[in-house]
């Protein structure tokens, strides 16, 4: 079940319409019915939010699964709560959530139960799986989630944190793209992330701005200002590896700018950008671009997986497609 499913079930139970939460959270019934949207994947903090709301716990609204009144006496210590949050955060999805909890969660609530403190086993194992989890952080509160390893591969990289010091320059801020200045000729792009989990979802909420707002963010270094509208994406699948310098494998996150819909009708410049992001009705494709028909408003797309068979040519139709980007950048995660 997902999340809109799990509140909608807590709602029911506890006799609470709409319009009362709506009170409770202190938002319009409009903002509640976005926030409660079909296919949407929430950030933890607005699960906290709606799970403070309706007295229940955040798992009940990730996972649709109660605990017993013994269960939720283990979880009160604020470590399980801290490390469910961990958990959900690093995971990105149920299925996910529900996977890292029966492997690392009944550990740990195993120690609370027997009144003892968390066996070092189970810190390292996690500190295994996880080298940038804060121990601090998780036992006492202290400190940020994740600690600030360098040694850490990460393909997002950090802002810095905001003080009057260390402050980059604000260029622009584009329709949640923003743009400031590093230095001579260097421009850092900052874009909403669809990552693995959430193409299904942000195909439902591309036009939703406070969906766009709740998403992760992942910033590139470009050499020249081209202001606009840009999204990144991670890749999803092999269909554009072949094996070869300049392909795109799965975990590459690709930044790319928007191109305007009254645009559609005027030749992509297919000489100098060859690779696009379509965000479809049925899809997210990341393709070659080899054609484009402007009379019926045909693309071919291409994919450079040498599988044909797997991986076919096809036609898409402009009528199909929400958004199109043509691919800027890309940020390769270290391997």
């Amino acid at each position: 079940m997902d999340f809109r499913t799990n509140v909608l079930q807590v709602l029911e139970r506890k006799g609470i319409t709409q319009a009362d939460l709506a009170k409770k959270l202190n938002k319009s019934r409009q903002n509640i019915s976005i926030l409660l949207k079909e296919g949407r994947k929430p950030s933890y903090s607005t699960i906290k939010d709606f799970a403070d709301a309706l007295e229940v716990d955040t798992q009940e609204l990730i996972t649709g699964t109660k605990n017993s009144e013994e269960e939720q006496l283990i979880l009160n210590p604020a470590p399980i709560k801290r490390f469910f949050e961990f958990i959900f955060s690093m995971a990105g999805g149920a299925p996910e959530y529900k996977k890292m909890i029966t492997l690392y969660g009944q550990l740990i609530k195993q120690a609370y139960t027997k009144n003892g403190p968390i066996d070092e086993k189970i810190i390292n194992s996690i500190k295994s799986a996880y080298p940038n989890f804060n121990v601090e952080w998780f036992l006492s509160g202290t400190g940020k989630m994740l600690l600030n390893d360098d040694s850490i591969s990460n393909p997002m990289l950090a802002l810095p944190e905001h003080s009057k010091e260390n402050e980059l320059e604000l260029i622009k801020t584009e329709d949640h793209t923003e743009f400031r200045r590093l230095g001579e000729d260097k421009y850092l792009v900052v874009s909403p992330l669809i990552n693995h989990y959430s193409y299904d979802a942000y195909i439902s909420g591309c036009l939703d701005p406070l969906y766009i707002d709740e998403m992760p963010k992942h910033a590139v270094v470009m050499n020249e200002l081209s202001l606009g509208i840009y999204r990144s994406i991670e890749v999803r699948g092999d269909s554009m590896d072949n094996g070869l310098k300049g392909c795109y494998s799965d975990g590459d996150i690709l930044t790319g700018r928007k191109i305007l819909q009254r645009h559609w009708r005027n030749k992509l410049h297919l000489h100098k950008y060859k690779f696009y992001m379509f965000v479809t009705f049925d899809g997210i494709f990341i393709k070659e671009v080899l054609e484009h028909d402007i009379e019926n408003g045909n693309i071919l797309c291409h994919s450079l997986n040498p599988d044909k068979e797997s991986y076919p040519d096809f036609e898409l139709n402009l009528s199909e497609v929400k958004e199109m980007y043509y691919i800027k950048a890309v940020t390769e995660p270290y391997k």
